[in-house]
């Protein structure tokens, strides 16, 4: 998943406490220097539909104000 974070000013390590207390203890967070962010998380499911429901309902935590710009499924 990609977040454009560009018009938020917020530091890495409380935008890394804001995803960790949305439900991504289990995630690796990059950051890049333009303001973007990338999610990469490793989950089980059942079904390819509950796993993404299970990223997207964490992403649409009401603490995480930023803009989605991808989810990838590998």
């Amino acid at each position: 998943m990609r977040f454009d974070l560009r018009e938020n000013h917020m530091s890495m390590d409380i935008i890394d406490d804001l995803l960790f207390e949305a439900g991504f203890d289990d995630a690796l967070i990059s950051h890049s220097l333009a303001g973007l962010i990338q999610i990469e998380v490793r989950r089980s499911a059942e079904t390819e539909y509950m796993l993404t429901e299970s990223i997207i309902c964490s992403s649409s935590h009401p603490i995480l104000q930023f803009k989605r710009t991808g989810l990838d499924l590998a």
